[in-house]
C-alpha cells in the first residue's frame, strides 16, 4: 500500500496519508477552487465550509503512525520472555519499540503492553497460585489457556495527538482499544481484554510459535497552529492568487488623518483668498470679482481693470507672515 507523507514546515508537523484519502481531499479542494473562481468572476461572496479547509481535510484524519511487533511464543511458558523485558510479580510488562509505519522504519516511541496469565477466564476467580507451570509447549495441549492483555499507553511520540487508538489481530480477529482524545505525546489507553482458549490444540501451539503479533497505533494529530482566517472571497490573498482584483483597503486611521490634513489645507486656502481680496480692494478701491472657474483658462475681458505690480507693492499694508 502506498502512503504519502505530508509535512508542515512552520510547525514541523508530519502526517501519513493513504493515497485514497489524499485523492479524495484533492478532489474536494479542486471543487472549492472552482467555486471561488466563479464567485470572483461574478462579483459574488463565497466562503468554503470549515470542513473543506486544506488543514482540516488533510490533517483531521486518523492514520497509521507506527507498529510494534512481538513474538508470542513465550506465552506458551508463562513468563518466559526475552532478557530486555522486565517482570512485575505474576505478569509481564513489555515496553516495545514503536516503529515508523514508513521508511526508514525508525523507532518513534514505545508501547507499554502487559500480559498476565490467569487461572480462569473470569478474572474475579483468578488464583495466581493455580496457574500451572509449563515445561514444554505440548504440555498445554488439551488444557485451557487464559491470558489477560493490557495496552497501557504509548510513550514519547514525535507528535501531539488529538485522538489515538491501538489495533491488533489475534487468531484472525481484530481487536481495537477505545479512541482516546488526549492532547499529549503519551496517550493512555488502559485497554484490557482476556483471551481464553478452553482447550488448547496443536494448531494453537503452532500459532503462538510461528505467528507475529503486531500492534498498530493510529492517531489524529493535534494541529498546533490552526488557520485563523477563512477561505473566502473576502480574503485578499485568496482572491489575488486566483487571479482576481483586490480592492485596496485603506485603514480608518489613515483616512482620518488625510481628512484632517485636507481640512487644515482648506482653512489655509480660505485665509489666503481672504487676504488676496483685501489686497485687491486696497489697490483698486473695489471689491474683488467673484471667482469663476471658466475665467482661469480664458483671457481677461477687455474692460477688466489691470493694476501694475509696483502699484500693488506700494499699497500693500504689510507683509504676510
Amino acid at each position: 500500500m502506498v502512503t504519502l507523507m505530508l509535512f508542515i514546515g512552520i510547525t514541523d508537523e508530519t502526517i501519513l496519508l493513504d493515497v485514497f484519502e489524499f485523492v479524495k481531499a484533492y478532489a474536494l479542494l479542486k471543487d472549492e477552487v472552482a467555486f471561488l473562481k466563479n464567485a470572483i468572476a461574478n462579483n459574488r461572496e463565497y466562503s468554503s465550509p470549515q470542513g473543506h479547509d486544506p488543514i482540516t481535510l488533510l490533517f483531521d484524519n486518523s492514520f497509521h503512525v507506527g507498529s510494534v511487533t512481538s513474538f508470542p511464543e513465550y506465552l506458551l511458558y508463562n513468563l518466559e520472555t526475552d532478557p530486555d523485558e522486565r517482570y512485575a510479580y505474576d505478569h509481564v510488562i513489555i515496553k516495545m519499540n514503536l516503529k515508523n509505519a514508513v521508511p526508514p522504519f525508525n523507532t518513534i516511541g514505545k508501547l507499554e503492553v502487559v500480559w498476565t496469565p490467569l487461572s480462569s477466564d473470569d478474572e474475579t476467580k483468578h488464583d495466581a497460585g493455580a496457574v500451572e507451570d509449563v515445561d514444554g509447549p505440548d504440555d498445554l495441549v488439551g488444557k485451557p489457556w487464559t491470558y489477560k492483555l493490557e495496552i497501557k499507553q504509548a510513550l514519547g511520540l514525535p507528535m501531539i495527538t488529538d485522538l489515538a487508538y491501538c489495533q491488533y489481530e489475534f487468531l484472525g480477529e481484530i481487536f481495537t482499544t477505545e479512541s482516546v482524545e488526549q492532547n499529549t505525546r503519551n496517550p493512555a489507553f488502559n485497554y484490557a481484554h482476556i483471551h481464553h482458549i478452553p482447550c488448547v490444540t496443536p494448531e494453537f501451539v503452532q500459532y503462538l510459535q510461528s505467528h507475529r503479533l503486531e500492534f498498530q497505533l493510529f492517531i489524529n494529530p493535534y494541529i498546533l497552529d490552526p488557520p485563523k482566517d477563512a477561505i473566502s472571497t473576502s480574503n485578499d490573498a485568496i482572491v489575488r492568487n486566483l487571479g482576481g482584483t483586490v480592492q485596496v483597503k485603506v485603514p480608518y486611521q489613515e483616512l482620518d488623518a488625510k481628512v484632517h490634513a485636507l481640512e487644515a489645507s482648506q482653512a489655509k486656502l480660505v485665509d489666503e483668498i481672504a487676504y488676496l481680496r483685501q489686497i485687491f480692494k486696497a489697490a483698486t478701491g473695489a471689491d474683488a470679482p467673484e471667482f469663476a472657474s471658466n475665467s482661469i483658462a480664458g483671457p481677461p475681458p477687455n474692460d477688466a481693470t489691470s493694476t501694475p505690480r509696483h502699484k500693488l507693492e506700494r499699497v500693500n499694508p504689510g507683509t504676510r507672515s
